[in-house]
């Protein structure tokens, strides 16, 4: 998005405010003056004109700019028609005007007489300081001397316009409109759906045009609108056939063709041939290092964010069950490792009550001086923390050893930009909860998916369990919507319960088989906590490392597209001897391998194997 607030500089910074994607541009009342220059300077076509002068517009062919700037307005409250409509048959289908006028303005009604409605607008201090108002009301601040306002037709559509510059091969500035599209402008959900889909459609563009380099990382962002789109309208094909030559783009045929089986299967379209590859691309089965401990346990210091993060927060309970309490430093504090503020988990299973009181940064940084730490762990990938705090902390971290933890929902490599954003040149490994099987990742990337907290696993699951099926939660991202609709139709099951913390827990004891569908991320919550507790892990098959995984047919269960979820399901429905089987399997291999503690050894092991080869 466009910053807040953007400092002027007087009429040059008016500049600022021009889109790019605006290369026609006319001034009205406004002579060759910063403005001009400034945009010309950028590559723009620049024309002026006074305004008793408009009759020179006749040189031009309609429809010529796109984006006229009016200059003097002293005439626009009295005639607000008669200040736009002699240069608007030279605005072309997209364009915009903008216009500048003193506060408080009654915009929309000026704007609204001369058929234009409006898009953008800006508010500017004493200072030239413009301040973007995004709502759809106007709240006039205090200081505010004047306004700009970007103008464009009614009727005028974003999504159109943003195709247009797409096929006219600018999917840079078609995904900067995509990405700028006012609220009311996105008033319904297939407006909305087709917005990110657009946008879908310029992050592979954008790919194909720069190569491998950063490639992860646009996947990752165009995910997130496929995500967008398929929520909004499930059945809406383009997002899958877009997102599916992503999927080929970066090596797994498999996932593109699960996700176009899926969406045949769900509007009955035939399929074809190529959907259905000879050799299924399933991660292969991995394990992780066996930790050896030591006479004296290491100890570590995390330096993270101070918001709740499941796949940090399990692994710092891990480490502290592992290593002991007094072994293991967080910082900043964060209360809901140590017993408070659990409204800040969010519903999610991740508040512990650990020892551990706050610590000043002078004293953080005097212990990494002292060599009091054998290793420091940087969980920040969202790069929250400023260089108030992190400056000081790289000066006396030394040679210790460092590592980067990545629980971000997204597959991107973002070991660089982490890098560049603490200040250092390498780390000895990065640790990611996301790591795509098929995925190019720097030479010292591991896994390292969720985890259970050991404390959080019941003894017995060998309840009554009355219930077939489970599932509970917000239908976005993935394909959630698309299951769960496909659910409702063929099985006539609903999911629409909500429960809190106890309630949920009492409803996974009464369930054989617990739903497992991708969320932001491949790896959820939800895929370690029905084995957890006894439920049958039914779930769609991640692309991600996971060592230790579930097998299928033993400990899980796995299901690759609709059709394969339907079938799979009307299978185990009807064979409750064997979901029974598969629960309690699963529900020990979590246990031997999955627990937090668990994971925390094998990140120690892991990390006891680089130190062996760094020697």
């Amino acid at each position: 998005m466009k910053p807040e607030t953007t400092p002027t500089g007087g009429q040059a910074g008016l500049a600022l405010v021009i889109l790019r994607y605006f290369r026609r541009i006319l001034l009205i009342g406004l002579n060759r003056g910063p403005l001009a220059v400034r945009l010309e300077a950028s590559g723009r076509e620049v024309h002026v004109l006074p305004e008793d002068a408009l009759q020179e517009l006749a040189a031009f062919p309609t429809g010529y700019f796109d984006a006229i700037v009016l200059g003097d307005l002293t005439h626009l409250v009295t005639d607000p028609a008669g200040a736009f409509c002699g240069a608007l048959p030279w605005l072309s289908e997209h364009g915009a005007i903008y216009l500048a006028a003193p506060c408080p303005f009654d915009v929309d009604t000026v704007l609204s007489e001369a058929g234009l409605a409006r898009y953008f607008f800006w508010t500017a201090d004493a200072e030239g300081t413009l301040t973007m108002h995004l709502g759809p009301a106007i709240n006039w601040p205090k200081q505010a001397a004047a306004c700009v306002v970007m103008a464009v037709r009614r009727g005028y559509d974003p999504v159109v316009h943003a195709r247009a510059l797409f096929k006219a091969g600018q999917p840079d500035l078609s995904l900067e409109l995509l990405a700028n599209i006012p609220e009311t402008f996105l008033a319904d959900t297939e407006t909305k759906a087709l917005a990110a889909a657009e946008r879908q459609l310029c992050f592979l563009a954008w790919d194909r045009a720069t190569g491998p380099e950063g490639r992860l990382a646009r996947f990752s962002q165009a995910q997130r609108e496929f995500y967008i789109a398929t929520t909004l309208l499930p059945r809406l094909r383009q997002p899958y056939l877009v997102h599916a030559v992503f999927w080929q783009t970066i090596g797994n045929d498999d996932m593109a063709a699960r996700l176009l089986r899926s969406i045949d299967h769900a509007v009955n379209r035939p399929q074809l041939a190529s959907y259905h590859p000879g050799a299924m691309h399933h991660p292969p089965e991995e394990t992780a290092p066996v930790w050896t401990p030591t006479p004296s346990p290491p100890r570590v210091l995390i330096i993270t964010h101070e918001q709740s993060d499941y796949g940090l927060d399990t692994l710092y309970d891990g480490l502290c069950t592992v290593l002991g309490s007094d072994k293991v430093v967080e910082f900043p504090w964060k209360p809901t490792l140590h017993g408070r503020s659990p409204e800040k988990t969010y519903g999610y299973p991740c508040l512990f009550n650990h020892p551990g009181e706050p610590m000043t940064l002078e004293d953080v940084c005097r212990q990494l001086e002292e060599g009091y730490f054998d290793f420091v762990f940087v969980v920040d990938t969202l790069r929250t923390l400023g260089p108030a705090m992190l400056t000081p902390l790289m000066e006396a971290l030394g040679d210790t050893p460092l590592f980067i933890v990545d629980t971000w929902d997204e597959s991107g490599d973002y070991y660089g930009v982490i890098l560049e954003h603490i200040g250092r040149g390498a780390a000895q490994g990065y640790f990611k909860r996301e790591m795509l099987t098929c995925g190019g990742y720097v030479p010292n990337t591991y896994p390292l998916p969720f985890a259970y907290p050991d404390s959080l696993i019941p003894d017995g699951i060998d309840g009554a369990r009355r219930e077939a099926v489970f599932w509970a939660g917000k239908r976005l991202c993935g394909l959630r919507s698309l299951y769960l609709d496909h659910l409702e139709t063929a099985f006539g099951m609903r999911f629409e319960k909500t429960y809190n913390q106890n309630e949920y827990v009492q409803a996974l004891h009464r369930a054989r088989i617990g739903l497992n569908f991708f969320g932001l991320g491949f790896d959820t919550v939800r895929y370690w906590e029905l084995p957890a507790h006894g439920c049958m892990l039914f779930s769609e098959r991640p692309p991600i490392r996971i060592p230790h995984n579930f097998r299928d047919g033993e400990s899980g269960v796995f299901f690759d597209d609709l059709a394969d979820f339907e079938r799979k399901l009307r299978y185990y429905l009807a064979h409750p001897d064997e979901v029974r089987v598969i629960a309690r399997a699963g529900h020990e291999h979590l246990k031997r391998y999955h627990t937090a503690s668990a994971r925390a050894r094998q990140l120690l092991g892991r990390i006891q194997g680089i130190s062996g080869r760094r020697g």
